[in-house]
Order: C-alpha cells, then sequence, then structure tokens
C-alpha cells in the first residue's frame, strides 16, 4: 500500500468515526470510535493487501459497516474479488463477535452475582432520592456495595453503585449499566461516573425495563421510553406510566417495544443539541410505520424530565 493509498484509507476510516493510530493488514483490528469512552473499542476494520486493496471497517456498537476500494473504480473481476474478501471479513468480524459476547456474557454474571436488591437508605436509595424518585419497585435496578472502578489496568478505587439490568426485546441480558457513588447517595469522583459493560450482545433496541405496560383509560396497551434510568424514573413519577430507559440517544432511536404495546410515549430529552429530540422523533415515526402509535412529549425547558420533575417539586 502506497502513501496515498494509506492516506485515503485513514480519511475513511475517520469519516466512519473511527480513530486508528497506525493501520495494520492482515488481521482484524479492534480500534475506538469517536463516541468511545474510556477503553471501549466498538471500532473495527480489516485490511486486505493483495491485488486488490480492499478494507472493511465498521462499528461492533452500531451496527454501521463499510467498505474501501483502492482506486475506488474496480473491474468486474476486481468487483467479484472484493466481495469474496468482504464475505471473508464479515466471517472473521462475527465469529471474533461471537467470541467477545461469550466472554462478557461470563463477566456480566458474576458481576450479576455480587449485586443485591435495593436497600432502603443505602446509597442507591439516597442517590435516587436527591433525584426526587422514591425507591422503585423494580427488579431491573440493584446495587453494589464495593465495585471497582478500573482506570486501564489500574484500580481507583471501590465503590457503591448503582447497576440496572440492559435487555434485548427478547429479554435477554445483553449489558449492565454502572453508576458509581458515594455511601451517602451523591456521584462519585471518578472520571466517568455512569458507565456500561462490554456487551453480551446486539444492543440495537435494547432497554432498561422498569415495570410493565400497562392499560390506559381508552384500553390501549401503553409504555413511555426515555433515555437514562433517572429520566425514566422522573417521568413515570410524572406522568404515572411505566417508562423504560433506552440508555442514550442511539438506543431511544432503535427502541423496539414489546408486541403487546399499542402505544408508545416518546419522553425525549429537551437538549440544546436536538440530539435527543431528533431520535425520539425518528424512533416514532419508525414505530408509526410498524403499527404503533407514537407521542412525541419534550420538557417545556431545557433539560430532561428529571430536571422537570425536580424544578415542579421545588415550585419553580
Amino acid at each position: 500500500m502506497n502513501i496515498q493509498q494509506l492516506t485515503d484509507l485513514e480519511n475513511a476510516l475517520l469519516a466512519a468515526g473511527l480513530i486508528v493510530d497506525r493501520i495494520e493488514c492482515g488481521r482484524l483490528v479492534r480500534c475506538k470510535t469517536v463516541d468511545d469512552k474510556g477503553q471501549k473499542r466498538s471500532g473495527w476494520y480489516r485490511v486486505f493487501d493483495g491485488a486488490v486493496i480492499v478494507a472493511t471497517f465498521g462499528d461492533w456498537r452500531t451496527g454501521n459497516k463499510g467498505v474501501w476500494v483502492a482506486g475506488g473504480d474496480v473491474s468486474l473481476t476486481d468487483r467479484q474479488a472484493v466481495e469474496a474478501l468482504a464475505r471473508q471479513a464479515k466471517a472473521e468480524r462475527l465469529a471474533e463477535q461471537e467470541r467477545q459476547y461469550q466472554a462478557n456474557a461470563e463477566r456480566l454474571e458474576i458481576l450479576l452475582q455480587e449485586c443485591k436488591p435495593i436497600q432502603p437508605g443505602g446509597a442507591v436509595a439516597q442517590y435516587l432520592n436527591g433525584r426526587g424518585i422514591p425507591l422503585p419497585n423494580t427488579n431491573a435496578l440493584m446495587q453494589h456495595d464495593r465495585l471497582p472502578y478500573w482506570e486501564g489496568a489500574k484500580v481507583l478505587g471501590y465503590y457503591p453503585a448503582m447497576i440496572a439490568k440492559v435487555t434485548d426485546a427478547a429479554g435477554r441480558l445483553v449489558n449492565l449499566h454502572r453508576t458509581y457513588l458515594t455511601p451517602d447517595g451523591k456521584k462519585a469522583d471518578v472520571p466517568i461516573v455512569k458507565k456500561l459493560c462490554g456487551s453480551a450482545g446486539s444492543m440495537a433496541g435494547a432497554s432498561i425495563k422498569l415495570g410493565e405496560p400497562v392499560l390506559n383509560k381508552r384500553g390501549e396497551m401503553i409504555l413511555g421510553v426515555a433515555e437514562g434510568i433517572e429520566t425514566a424514573l422522573a417521568a413515570s413519577c410524572l406522568f404515572g406510566v411505566p417508562v423504560w430507559a433506552a440508555v442514550s440517544a442511539h438506543g431511544l432511536k432503535s427502541f423496539t417495544p414489546p408486541p403487546k404495546v399499542q402505544h408508545v410515549y416518546l419522553l425525549a430529552d429537551n437538549d440544546e443539541s436536538g440530539t435527543g429530540q431528533q431520535a425520539a422523533d425518528d424512533c416514532g415515526k419508525r414505530l408509526i410505520r410498524k403499527g404503533f402509535a407514537a407521542s412525541l412529549v419534550i420538557p417545556d425547558s431545557v433539560g430532561d424530565w428529571n430536571d422537570e420533575l425536580l424544578a415542579r417539586r421545588a415550585g419553580v
């Protein structure tokens, strides 16, 4: 691969949101993406440096992927070779992903076994109370009394933590969400307070299921969905409906409700960037195409539904 081709490939990977320090050929390489925090490496690429130089790349977290070919235009014969290499890379990627999912599933199970129900008066209960949220009746949230906070290979300390089960549309555990706290229920002084573990399956459509769908007065089976845990619990307090947490704006965009649900309330954040509103709007349009009723509800002021709950309780 010459300098120009290397530069073109680096630009293509960067345009796809991948952060690569040095291009490696001949194997599947994991790398960081622009959205990765800490030690996460959601990106991947595979460079075939043969007669036709081809690279396949993507993001395990979002499922996005692409193909780059040196020089752009290829002959029919070369195109067939490119397609064969892409199939090979896909098989390698899926095998690696499955190995990683299995390893992560084992780690999640170990962490889950260390957790216990949220204790009244404990760090998690105090944290939620400080956000104006009563102790929720759900097994999707738990507490860990002494969770290590890793920064690379170093443990920065041990903290109480709120642990949330992230499950896919079929109810399978695909991740655990961690919120690091102090013993008196404040956010811990750590680089990243809220973190996901390594996924044990696809996060597309996954959520933290805080309650069960209910029937409204019109006989519709309804459910709300918001981005974060605190936002979802606060919205549930405000509107009196169960609200699940989609974890992020991307998760909200790909949210998949149970088939029995007829009406979904999309309780988006009112953020200045418009990211949350756009994700909720995209989700709503997709759900309507699939036959669901969907309503987009946004706080009047900048912030999320937890901010709204606290403001109302303060009489603002």
